[in-house]
């Protein structure tokens, strides 16, 4: 009886595990190449370089939500509801969003230049200026890709060359220290966009060079407000950073960046089947006689989520002391521990949240509820930030981030529950 409701489950949702499986391996090799990138560093700088090589890429990834700003999330979107509805359009989208995609970032190299003297550590950020256009535009094919459900294709590409650049990533970081991390993070994205843009012919993707200005006004009206969501995104997680390294506590950095990273990677199991699902949640908005449906997979999706979050954080909080005595030896545990202690917490209520957020509200098209909330919080999380760190030091902006993530989460998700879900037939 059992095994029979198991392969009745599995024939039922058998397309959305296979793009789990390998939407999973896609990030192993993007995500897991950065991510060997910073144990790499962790283990080979000083504490003190370690700090400021987090403090130079968050500065980037900064500069790049700009050289982005939504257009990747977007074209996801549009890919997705264009393969149904609007097949001519799909076969143009991928052009318009590059356009966009290279004006956005000449313009922001234009702004890193122009304000090189007010920015710490320049004389290292502007070997990361390539850095604004490849991460944008690598994330534009991933959102073309996953729109299109081509996950296989999406994974292989990130997976294999993620393997083959491992290697050149030790000898970089070994031999030349703070300047080999900068230049094998530049290497690593400049080449993985040549690779998946070449791929994609290869694949034949649909593709035709026309400009059109109409819809390069729809992709910009949508992906502003997203690019909003990422700007508060970054003031209410990564700021953090910017703001230790202007009360020079750039040591402190590296300790901050440890636990995030974790946490991050805690988060990734429902980030990914989000991603998965966000193109069917999509296609299921458009139709009107599947509100019931929507409304029934999203109470069962978050009530499972916060269980997965809250049985993860359990087990990873029994064995965080001796992962952290092995991988992080050269740092003090029990600073460590404090702030990674104040993410974990956390995981049960992101978990559901991250999958709401790329799940339901971006699909649905009501991602100005995020963008509002997130910048409001995000603010008040800068703010907190400054006032915590001048009050008790390094910890106050552990304390900040756990306090301004409760209240976002809490706001914006009632607000869509009760503004779309509630609403929804049955």
């Amino acid at each position: 009886m059992f095994l029979a409701q198991a392969r009745q489950i599995y024939a039922k949702h058998s397309g959305t595990l296979a793009n789990f499986i390998w939407r999973a391996l896609q990030i192993l090799g993007k995500q897991g190449v950065t991510f060997v990138i910073f144990l790499f560093c962790a283990q080979l700088l000083s504490p003190y370089d370690f700090g400021a090589y987090n403090y130079i890429f968050a500065i980037i990834f900064m500069f790049a939500i700009f050289s982005d700003f939504g257009v990747s999330v977007t074209a996801s979107r549009y890919a997705a509801q264009y393969k149904v509805a609007s097949p001519g359009k799909l076969e143009i989208l991928q052009f318009n969003s590059i356009i966009i995609v290279l004006f956005f970032s000449s313009l922001v190299c234009i702004a890193v230049v122009l304000f090189r003297g007010k920015i710490l550590y320049f004389e290292y950020l502007v070997y990361c200026l390539p850095l604004l256009f490849a991460i944008p535009l690598t994330s534009l094919y991933d959102g073309i890709f996953r729109g299109l459900k081509r996950f296989k294709e999406l994974s292989l590409i990130n997976l294999l060359y993620g393997i083959l650049f491992i290697p050149l990533i030790y000898y970089s970081v070994s031999r030349w220290g703070l300047v080999g991390a900068i230049w094998a993070h530049n290497a690593y994205y400049c080449f993985l966009c040549i690779i998946i843009v070449a791929f994609s012919f290869v694949i034949k993707v649909p593709a035709r060079m026309q400009y059109d200005r109409p819809l390069i006004a729809d992709i910009i009206k949508y992906s502003v407000l997203v690019g909003m969501s990422d700007v508060g995104l970054f003031l209410y997680t990564r700021a953090d950073v910017v703001i230790l390294g202007h009360f020079n506590l750039v040591e402190e950095i590296g300790y901050y960046e440890i636990a995030y990273k974790i946490f991050i990677i805690l988060l990734m199991p429902a980030q990914l089947l989000a991603t998965v699902v966000a193109p069917k949640i999509a296609q299921l908005f458009v139709v009107k006689e599947t509100e019931t449906e929507i409304k029934k997979k999203y109470i069962r999706d978050t009530k499972l989520l916060f269980s997965c979050g809250l049985v993860l954080t359990v087990f990873f909080y029994a064995f965080m002391g001796p992962l952290f005595a092995v991988l992080f030896k050269n740092y003090d545990q029990s600073i460590l521990m404090a702030v990674m202690l104040a993410f974990i917490i956390l995981v049960p209520f992101r978990y559901f949240s991250t999958y709401i957020s790329i799940g339901y509200i971006t699909p649905s098209g009501n991602v100005a509820i995020s963008t509002l909330t997130i910048i409001l919080f995000g603010v008040m999380n800068v703010i907190l930030d400054i006032l915590l760190i001048r009050s008790i030091g390094f910890m106050g902006v552990v304390y900040a981030t756990l306090i301004s993530q409760f209240l976002f989460i809490l706001t914006r998700d009632l607000l869509f529950y009760f503004m779309v879900i509630r609403k929804l037939d049955g």
